[in-house]
C-alpha cells in the first residue's frame, strides 16, 4: 500500500497545488491525492445533516423516508450517476425483455420532496471528522449512510481486468450493454457464465442469465452449449438449489459445481478454477466477487462488507454511521427487495437516534420472482425477526409460473414509484 504524507507529495509536485496537479499523477496516487487534500466546504456547516452515499433503491428510499419522518432534518445525497437504471432489469435488458427507457429514474423526484442533491464521487470518508470527500470538496455530516451498494473485485481473478472485453458480466450497467452486445452478435459455440463465491448481488441471477440466453439462441436458430460454473456446490440461493438443478437439467444447461474461476487465459480462452480444472469458451462471462468500494476500507469502516447491527443498521464500529442494502454486512440476502426495506428500516432508526422516535417499521423480508424462461420464473421468500434472525417456518419457494413474472414486472415498477416518486 502506498505510505506518502501530504508533505511527500507536495515535495514529489515541486509545490504545486494538489488539486491542479492530480490530474498528470499516476493513476494508482490520483484516489489518494484526492482524499488527503480537504478541498472547500460543499455546503455551509451543518445543522443536523444526515448525507446518504449513493443513490441506488435503498439510498433512494433511506432519503425519501427521512424528509417523512424528520422533515426538520437536512438530508443530503452523494451520487456520482445522473440516473439510476433498475438492478432487476439488468437480466431483462440482455436479451431484449425489457425497454432501458421504462426502468431508468432521475432524481427529481428526491428533490422535489427537499432531498438535496450533489452530482459528485466519494473518494474518501474522515469519520474523525464527519467529512465525506468528494474531488470537488468536502460534505460534513450528524449521521452518515453508506449506501453505495458494491464494486466488482476483478482483480481477484487473473487476466480479467486486462480482458474485459471478453467476458462482459450483467453486474454492472455498462457490463450490462456490453453483454447484450455480444450476445446479440454470437454466432454459436460455448457460453460460458461463472458464479462467484457468495455473498454476490442477486444470487440467483447467473442462472437467469443462462436460461435467457439459451432461449435467446434457439429462437434465432443459434446452436449454443451453455455451461454455468459455480463457486458453491450447490446453485444459490439455497433455498432454490434443487428447483434450479431440476430447471437446468431440463433445459440442457451444463452446471459444474465447486469451480471457482481464478483466471481467465486469453490465449486459449480458456477459465481455470482454483483446483486447476480448465473450460474453454468462445463467449465468457466470468462475475467477479464483489464488495464495498476500497474509500470504505481505507476509512476504516469495513471489508469486504461493512459491519451493522442488523436490528438498527448503525456500524459496529462508528456510532453516527449507518450501512444498507447490499454493502452491509447482514443476515439479509443481497437483493433489490431486501435493499429497499433496509433503506426504508434504516431511516427509522436514524430518526430515533435524531430525537424523533416514530415507531417500529415492518421487519425486513425478501421476495424473489427468477426468470426460467422469458415466460415463466420461479418464486422464493425468505423473513427475519427485527432483529434480523430468520424465520425459516415462513420461507417459501415456487416452481417455475408465468404468474411469478408478472409479480415481479409488477413489484419492480412499484419499488421504483415508491423510492423515487
Amino acid at each position: 500500500m502506498l505510505r506518502l504524507t501530504r508533505r511527500q507529495v507536495l515535495k514529489v509536485l515541486g509545490g504545486a497545488t494538489v488539486a491542479a496537479a492530480a490530474g498528470g499523477l499516476p493513476r494508482e496516487l490520483v484516489g489518494w491525492v484526492q482524499a488527503q487534500e480537504p478541498g472547500r466546504a460543499l455546503l455551509p456547516r451543518p445543522g443536523r445533516r444526515v448525507v446518504i452515499v449513493g443513490c441506488g433503491i435503498s439510498g433512494a428510499m433511506c432519503a425519501r423516508t427521512l424528509r417523512k419522518l424528520v422533515p426538520e432534518v437536512e438530508v443530503v445525497v452523494l451520487e456520482r450517476n445522473p440516473s439510476y437504471v433498475s438492478g432487476p432489469s439488468h437480466v431483462d435488458y440482455l436479451v431484449g425483455l425489457e425497454d432501458a427507457r421504462k426502468v431508468t429514474v432521475t432524481f427529481d423526484g428526491l428533490a422535489r420532496e427537499g432531498v438535496k442533491l450533489i452530482r459528485a464521487g466519494v473518494t474518501g470518508v474522515r469519520p474523525g471528522e464527519s467529512r465525506v470527500l468528494t474531488p470537488q470538496g468536502f460534505v460534513e455530516y450528524s449521521v452518515l449512510v453508506l449506501a453505495t451498494g458494491l464494486v466488482p473485485a476483478e482483480h481477484e481473478v487473473r487476466n480479467l481486468l486486462e480482458n474485459r472485453r471478453l467476458s462482459p458480466h450483467a453486474w454492472t450497467w455498462a457490463g450490462t450493454v456490453e453483454l447484450r452486445r455480444a450476445v446479440e452478435a454470437f454466432n454459436g459455440g460455448t457460453f460460458v457464465i461463472s458464479v462467484p463465491p457468495p455473498p454476490y448481488k442477486c444470487p440467483p441471477g447467473p442462472y437467469e442469465v443462462a436460461c435467457l440466453v439459451q432461449e435467446y439462441w434457439r429462437n434465432k436458430g443459434v446452436r449454443a452449449e451453455v455451461v454455468v460454473l459455480d463457486s458453491s456446490d450447490r446453485p444459490q440461493p439455497p433455498l432454490l438449489a434443487d428447483l434450479w438443478r431440476r430447471v437446468l437439467q431440463e433445459k440442457g444447461i451444463v452446471y459444474k459445481p465447486s469451480f471457482k474461476v481464478v483466471e481467465l487465459d486469453p490465449t486459449t480462452r480458456t477459465l481455470i478454477s482454483d483446483r486447476g480444472e480448465r473450460q474453454r469458451f468462445d463467449l465468457a462471462s466470468v462475475i467477479p466477487p464483489q464488495r464495498a468500494p476500497l474509500f470504505i476500507e481505507e476509512a476504516g469502516l469495513g471489508a469486504p462488507f461493512v459491519p451493522i447491527d442488523p436490528a438498527t443498521f448503525r456500524s459496529r464500529t462508528q456510532e453516527n454511521v449507518y450501512a444498507t442494502g447490499d454493502v452491509a454486512a447482514s443476515p439479509y440476502t443481497k437483493s433489490a427487495f431486501t435493499a429497499f426495506l433496509q433503506g426504508r428500516n434504516a431511516a427509522y432508526h436514524i430518526a430515533r437516534a435524531l430525537g424523533r422516535d416514530r415507531g417500529d417499521p415492518d421487519p425486513v423480508f425478501n421476495q424473489c420472482w427468477p426468470y426460467t424462461s422469458s415466460k415463466e420464473a420461479l418464486l422464493v421468500e425468505v423473513a427475519w425477526d427485527r432483529e434480523g434472525r430468520a424465520i425459516p417456518a415462513r420461507n417459501r419457494t415456487g416452481p417455475p409460473s408465468a404468474a411469478h413474472v408478472q409479480a415481479r414486472k409488477s413489484w419492480e415498477y412499484g419499488i421504483l414509484r415508491a423510492a423515487y416518486g
